[in-house]
Parts: C-alpha cells; structure tokens; sequence
C-alpha cells in the first residue's frame, strides 16, 4: 500500500472503531472518545490491515488522527 493511503486507512480504522461515519486529521482522539480497550482495537486493526506493529502507548502518544497516520506511514515504510 502507498503511504499516500496510509493516512486514509488510519482514519477509517479510527472511525470505525470509534464509531463515525469518518474522522478528519486534525480531529482529537481523545475528544472522539479514546480510551484503552479502543485504543487497542485500533493498534489491532492496523497490525492486521497495515503490518504496523505500533504500540498501545503510542496510540496514546498521539493528539490528532494524522498525527497518528503520520506515524503509521514512517513505520508503514520502513517495514516495507
């Protein structure tokens, strides 16, 4: 997958798991409502569809859903 559509995947999983039709990058996690158990869903669902294999505390570590894809794509392209 090309990092161009890795920070639309993020998003998506984030959605999904969180429950909206679709997040934007700059949207907080935390104010769309994570907390631990999501915040292991989404570490799950991008091992799984990604490769990524990204810590829950890094989830965490994380203010907004492209700082989060951001992440994701550098480890996304250094596994690839």
């Amino acid at each position: 997958m090309p990092d161009a559509g890795v920070p639309a995947v993020v998003a998506d999983i984030v959605a999904d798991v969180l429950g909206y039709d679709e997040v934007e990058a700059g949207e907080s996690l935390l104010d769309l409502g994570l907390d631990s158990l999501a915040a292991a869903r989404i570490a799950a669902r991008l091992r799984q569809v990604l490769g990524v294999d990204l810590p829950l505390r890094a989830v965490f570590a994380h203010r907004t859903v492209g700082d989060l894809a951001a992440t994701v794509a550098e480890l996304s392209s250094a596994t690839a």
